[in-house]
């Protein structure tokens, strides 16, 4: 005799179904981390690459803009070498005899000579003699670098301050202001390769860290502008073959002392004039050398958006920093190595200028946040 057995039915206990239901939800929360986290770091990336790219743009503006700075001392050491030998008598006057400066100055000191010559003729008539035939070769020699200096440094002298210096100058401003809307452009093409919306840290404006020397100058002093600083290494190491020869040839007319003098008077005055004339003020640092940069990443689409909220509706954000820096200092000049300064230049010293050396040398790095942001941070929705 068989058994008969009722059929089973599946039955599942409520606290398996609250197991199977936080399982779910565990997994749902793990997959909507992941992705969020993801998200985040998409947009940390782009915000570094973005940064990084506008730093990128900023140091080479910097590194245009030392150039440019040194393009103008050199230039500026050249006009006043040339300037030194005659002086403004000799654009003035175009007959021979006319100069001033080093060359005028060196004929009154013959000029003295001889009159002491006079003196001593009876005393020493021999000694005069031959204080007269040296006289008489120097101021030969200076003739001949009159002719010289007539016919190729003035037009050296004109060309270097009345077209280049202010050339370079406005280039030079044209940088300045021209950088940061290249770092913002870069920022954004940078962030689009990312897909992300990149701009500047919201409620500021990218800027160089550079500020004309026009409103310092004044008080520091021309000895200590940008534009004297670049060019005193130069006319100290560039007139030395001038000094030697001078001291080989023209002893007696003192030569070497009166254009050691005017190369130095003619850097400041030259300096000064280029600035109040022309507004050939050069730059030199100034503000924070570090910028921020967001960038925005579209919200990561979730499992039950009901129940997992976005933190931000405009997306997920990020913010990077940027800094720039040279290891030769914060200076728009870049020397490699030591260099004369102007007070160095007034005194004779028997020790000879080395060539300056310059190594243009401004970088861009990330660097961790330190800039303050705004609270609540949050990265502008763009206007569609």
């Amino acid at each position: 005799m068989t058994r008969h057995t009722p059929p089973r039915r599946g039955l599942i206990s409520l606290a398996t179904l609250f197991v199977v239901l936080a399982l779910a939800l565990l997994l749902a929360l793990m997959v909507n981390a992941s992705r969020v986290v993801h998200r985040k770091v998409e947009a940390q990336t782009a915000a570094d690459a973005a940064a990084h790219a506008a730093g990128v743009q900023a140091a080479r503006g910097l590194n245009q803009i030392t150039a440019v700075n040194h393009l103008s001392g050199e230039l500026l050491a050249l006009a006043v070498l040339a300037h030194a030998a005659g002086g403004p008598e000799l654009e003035a006057n175009p007959t021979a005899g006319g100069s001033g400066a080093a060359i005028g100055a060196a004929r009154r000191t013959l000029l003295n000579a001889l009159a002491d010559a006079d003196r001593q003729q009876a005393a020493d008539p021999a000694g005069a003699r031959q204080v007269r035939a040296a006289v008489a070769a120097e101021w030969d020699t200076l003739d001949r670098l009159e002719a010289v200096a007539r016919t190729d440094l003035v037009p050296l002298k004109r060309l270097c301050v009345g077209t280049l210096i202010p050339d370079l100058t406005r280039h030079a401003r044209a940088v300045a202001e021209g950088t940061p809307t290249r770092m913002a452009t870069t920022a954004v093409e940078v962030g689009q390769l990312h897909g992300a919306e990149a701009t500047f840290l919201p409620g500021a404006t990218p800027a160089l860290p550079v500020v004309s020397e026009l409103g310092t100058v004044a008080t520091a002093g021309w000895e200590r502008s940008q534009l004297v600083r670049a060019a005193t290494p130069w006319v100290q190491y560039w007139r030395q073959p001038v000094l030697a020869f001078a001291a080989r040839n023209l002893p007696r007319s003192r030569y070497a002392d009166h254009y050691r003098e005017w190369t130095n008077a003619y850097t400041l005055q030259l300096a000064r004039r280029l600035g109040e004339d022309s507004g050939a003020y050069l730059y030199v640092p100034a503000g924070a050398s570090g910028h921020v940069w967001s960038a925005r990443r579209p919200a990561a689409s979730l499992f039950a958006p009901t129940v997992f909220r976005q933190p931000r509706r405009s997306g997920v954000a990020a913010v990077a920093q940027v800094d720039l820096y040279s290891a030769l200092g914060a200076d728009t000049l870049q020397w490699d190595g030591a260099v004369p300064d102007y007070a160095q230049g007034q005194r004779p010293d028997p020790r000879p200028v080395s060539q300056p050396r310059v190594r243009v040398n401004w970088r861009a790095r990330l660097a961790p946040v330190m800039l303050p942001l705004p609270t609540p941070f949050d990265h502008p929705v763009p206007a569609h």
